[in-house]
């Protein structure tokens, strides 16, 4: 497991991946989130992609995200836009949530396709923030969304829809990673009372301190919130392609602090 050192000063991209199915060897790609990071915050420069898997959609993984064949059908193949999405994310680390997963199929779905890509973003660092959170939360629930919850990070269009989404489950992977490494002495945690208060990850060369608190939720993260998923909706043009900076400064501001 590759883990970026413990400073995120760098330009980092957050990637999550919707599909077909939960293969990585079989399955694929049918939407593709990809948010940017710089100086610890979330700039508000992220694209949001869906393309034509070639292959049928079964029902169970649409009830999972709510893409349908018909929603997808006159999209671009993966191979259309492929360079795009490589350009992006340039030489940057990778954030993933269960990176064994994403990371996996992307590669998959790359050298399937680009070998010469799947070769260079083999050599790309990568956290997952699925191993960081079982090693920083044992013997605790750390999905995605128990994760945010006991972070105090809010997940309202998963919780109005019940839909997981790439570019939302990419901007909370990010707001997770960057919680744990610019608040690590101020996580607010039922700690059980069989697992040590402290540990290291020897790969990044990073220690945690655990000293709980509350994290207060206020309305005005919630109101943040919610202004910036309608404005979101502005943004879809007839290709369901986000691609530019959005007039939003705040992005950064829903990460719970203090």
């Amino acid at each position: 497991m590759a883990f970026v050192k413990g400073n995120i000063s760098k330009r980092l991209i957050s990637l999550d991946l919707e599909t077909t199915g939960l293969s990585v060897t079989q399955d694929r790609i049918i939407e593709i989130g990809l948010l940017e990071i710089l100086d610890s915050s979330i700039s508000g420069d992220f694209k949001l992609i869906r393309v034509n898997p070639g292959i049928p959609i079964p029902p169970d993984s649409s009830a999972i995200h709510g893409i349908y064949d018909n929603d997808i059908k006159d999209k671009p193949l993966l191979s259309e836009i492929l360079t795009t999405v490589i350009e992006y994310i340039d030489s940057s680390p990778i954030i993933m949530h269960n990176a064994e997963y994403d990371r996996n199929l992307f590669i998959n779905e790359l050298e399937r396709i680009h070998p010469d890509y799947a070769q260079n973003f083999k050599k790309l660092e990568y956290i997952d923030t699925l191993q960081l959170c079982r090693r920083k939360f044992p013997n605790q629930k750390n999905d995605l969304s128990s994760v945010c919850a006991r972070l105090g990070i809010p997940t309202h269009s998963r919780d109005k829809t019940g839909l997981h989404n790439a570019y939302d489950d990419a901007r909370l992977a990010a707001q997770v990673y960057i919680f744990l490494q610019t608040n690590p002495e101020q996580l607010s945690i039922e700690l059980d009372s069989n697992t040590s208060n402290s540990f290291s990850i020897s790969e990044a060369q990073v220690s945690f301190e655990i000293s709980p608190f509350k994290v207060p939720l206020t309305h005005e993260m919630v109101t943040l919130h919610e202004d910036f998923r309608n404005e979101l909706k502005k943004y879809y043009n007839s290709d369901l392609e986000l691609n530019r900076h959005l007039p939003i400064g705040s992005i950064e501001s829903l990460i719970s602090k203090e």
